[in-house]
Formats: structure tokens, sequence, C-alpha cells
């Protein structure tokens, strides 16, 4: 499975309905889409921002999920209205300033899925929320557990386990991850969509050889993955989504690149990294 993490396009600081509707017309190779998630700058749209995401998304045909945070009023009450807005799945992002119990952490899950009713995925992301997600606190109500890590942490859980991470794909491969939550598809979907399929999906396992330690598809050549692994990194050379929403103005997909504060532009450094990159195997992107 592949699920898009999709990224926010501003205009004059307001969410650009024109250009996030370009990039969704650019997913069909995605099998679902997570809005106002961490590469969505979710954290910094309002309620009615949101909620408009959402239903722009559900006009795509595909599974939508949308992300909440905070504490477990706060994530409560977004996760009840993008019940009521159509979205199939919520994604809960651990509460970064308070460094809950284990028992809180449950506790605060188990609340939000009960007063939304929708599935949840869990996200793990330490380097952001400074602790990891309790492995004994994943109650019944989590479909999906998305990890920002190396997925080893997860591995029992990995008919559950998503890779939040495209650079450690395969360490997911090897955990038994099912799928991937992917920043690079915004800008390169169907290359996305084949390195899931390559490293990820078990459905792919004829035609298979060895090479360079790991399983490969045979339809996925030495140049795809370098593709991917190369344009993966570059996606991370600055705090996401910055890059990505660098890539996306430069491909005609977003008319302005510009984050909302405290996020701020791409340095030069990274404008160069990127321009590397995705110059170098353009005709992978979109």
């Amino acid at each position: 499975m592949l699920m898009t993490a999709l990224a926010t396009p501003f205009w004059n600081d307001k969410v650009d309905e024109e250009s996030f509707e370009r990039l969704l017309q650019g997913q069909r190779h995605a099998d679902a889409l997570l809005c106002c998630g961490t590469t969505g700058e979710g954290e910094l749209l309002s309620a009615e921002e949101s909620l408009r995401l959402v239903d722009m998304c559900k006009g795509s045909g595909k599974p939508v999920w949308a992300a909440v945070s905070g504490g477990t009023d706060k994530a409560s009450r977004a996760a009840e209205k993008f019940a009521r807005q159509g979205a199939e799945g919520i994604m809960i992002t651990p509460p970064a300033f308070f460094g809950c119990t284990d028992e809180g952490y449950l506790l605060h899950v188990e609340r939000i899925a009960e007063r939304c009713g929708l599935p949840v995925m869990l996200y793990n992301a330490p380097a952001r929320c400074g602790y990891d997600v309790p492995l004994h606190s994943v109650p019944k109500c989590v479909r999906w557990i998305k990890d920002a890590g190396k997925g080893d942490r997860f591995a029992k859980y990995k008919g559950k386990l998503l890779c939040g991470d495209e650079v450690n794909i395969l360490n997911f491969a090897e955990a038994g991850a099912v799928g991937i939550v992917s920043v690079l598809a915004n800008a390169a979907p169907l290359l996305t969509k084949r390195a899931e399929q390559n490293f990820l999906d078990k459905n792919v396992q004829k035609n298979t050889h060895r090479c360079e330690n790991f399983v490969t598809n045979e339809e996925f050549a030495p140049q795809d993955r370098q593709a991917f692994f190369h344009l993966s990194k570059a996606c991370f050379v600055q705090k996401n989504p910055i890059p990505i929403k660098y890539v996306l103005q430069k491909l005609g997909v977003f008319r302005d690149c510009s984050p909302r504060l405290p996020l701020t532009a791409a340095t030069e450094r990274t404008r160069k990294l990127c321009d590397d990159a995705f110059g170098r195997f353009w005709q992978y992107v979109r």
C-alpha cells in the first residue's frame, strides 16, 4: 500500500486550492491519501482549512486519512470533525510537549478512537516528539503503525507496520512492513509505488533475483533503485516539508513553496541539492 503524505500549498498565506488540486490529480498511483500531517503542516492549519483539504481529497475517490495531534480533548474534537467530513481514518501523532506516560498515551489513543469511531494509525516520530510509542500500548483500534524510525521496534506488528521513512525502506522490508506513507510520492508517485511493490509488497515475489544483498524485482532496475534512494534523501535535506514544497514549485505543481511560520523557506543548499537530485532523475518525476 502506498499512502501519500500530502503537502499543503499556500498563496498569500492562504491554502492554495488550485495548486492542491493539481497535486491530487497526479496521485493516481497512490492507494490512499494522508492530509494535515507533518508534511501537510497540519499543526499550522485552521480547523476550517483542514476540513476543506479532507473534502478535496475525497474528490479523488481514494481513501482519505487525516492527522490529529496535541492534547487529548483537542485531538478528539478534530477527529470527530474529520469523521463527519468523511475521512476513513485518523493518524494520531503523540503529544510532543507532554512526554506522556505509557498509560496516558494508551488512554489518549483510546479516547480519540472512541470519540470519532474511525480506525487509527499511530505515528511513531521520536525525532519530533521526543519519545517512542510504547510497544505494549497498541490498542485494538489501531489499524496501522507508521514508524519514522527503522521499523525494527515494531516488527511484531508487521501486519500493521508502515514505513514512514523512505530512506530506510530496506529495514522496514526486513521488519515485515506492508506499506509506506511517503513524502517523495508527492513528486514521484509512480516511482514510489514501484519501490513499495518491489520492497514491501509480498505479492511481488515472482520474477525476483538477489542484487546488492536484497531481493529485487527484475522490472525494478538498478537505475530505478538509485533514483528512489537519491530522491528520497533529497526530500529530507532540510526539515520536512521544506524540500518537497520547493520541488513541487519547481515542477509547476505549486505556485509558491513558502511554508508557514515557524517553518522557513528552503535554503540555498537545499535548493541546490534538490535541483541536482531531481534534475538528475527528472524522468521519474510525476
